[in-house]
């Protein structure tokens, strides 16, 4: 609800739980691709909206030249306003966080050095996963935004044009990471379903913050309590890619950070 809603208002966890009823009704599917709740944790795309910002608009409406006018036009005013819509809700939680944040948008990757202007001083938890999963998984849920917004939504044409646009997001933050030194940590998708305490260990020792025993507590019964994507099925093939024209547009064996997280300090 904050990230739809980020100005404190009366009833806008309410508006947020009718909202997304109405997006379950609409398009039932979106329940499993996407599990979220008006109280749970989720991403910062919402922010983005206000500035009008790509993020959020180009999963939902097929318009070519807004996506290709975002991705080469200046970003600095629409992070600055995402970092106040950020201090403001810090301030509506009586800063709770003492000026530190934990977000998580695949956007960040395509804005990289708009991103690390904006927060200096961030640390970058990249976690790492095959494209084969990566570009279905994305479109399917990109087709089924469309979906309520068109009745004539492509799912050949959103596989197509996510293919590019994870090979460019890509490129855009590995272009940016060669000539900016920021302390990141790389974590294999894989290696954290497999063993998700490990990973967060290395986490923790990344950042220099102890992970205790209460804590690693309250992360198990998260994890117990969570909705996992059960009965989201995708594949290239529903998508119109094949094998081939994957391993083309990522033929230097790169792999593409699905989701880019940071930790920003005080300030």
């Amino acid at each position: 609800f904050e990230s739809l809603l980020p100005v404190p208002q009366f009833g806008r966890r309410l508006r947020a739980q009718a909202g997304l009823a109405l997006l379950r009704r609409l398009n039932p599917a979106i329940g499993r691709i996407h599990p979220t709740a008006a109280t749970a944790p989720e991403e910062e795309f919402g922010l983005f909206s206000y500035s009008l910002g790509s993020a959020q608009f180009e999963a939902q409406w097929r318009i070519p030249s807004f996506s290709r006018w975002w991705e080469t036009a200046p970003r600095a005013t629409m992070y600055a306003e995402f970092k106040r819509l950020l201090k403001t809700i810090d301030w509506s939680r009586r800063n709770s966080g003492a000026g530190r944040w934990v977000i998580k948008a695949p956007q960040f990757l395509q804005d990289l050095p708009a991103v690390l202007d904006a927060f200096p001083g961030a640390s970058l938890l990249c976690l790492e996963r095959d494209p084969a999963q990566v570009v279905p998984s994305s479109a399917s849920l990109v087709w089924n935004q469309m979906r309520i917004q068109s009745d004539e939504a492509d799912p050949h044409w959103v596989g197509h044009e996510w293919l590019r646009k994870t090979r460019l997001r890509q490129e855009m933050s590995e272009t940016t990471l060669r000539v900016r030194g920021v302390p990141r940590l790389r974590i294999d998708y894989e290696a954290m379903n497999a063993d998700w305490r490990s990973q967060m260990r290395r986490v923790y020792d990344f950042l220099g913050l102890e992970l205790t025993i209460d804590i690693l507590r309250r992360m198990e019964g998260y994890q117990s309590r969570a909705r996992a994507h059960h009965g989201h099925v995708y594949d290239l093939g529903r998508f119109g890619l094949t094998e081939i024209q994957l391993n083309s547009a990522f033929a230097d064996g790169s792999r593409p950070s699905l989701r880019t997280k940071r930790i920003h300090g005080k300030g």
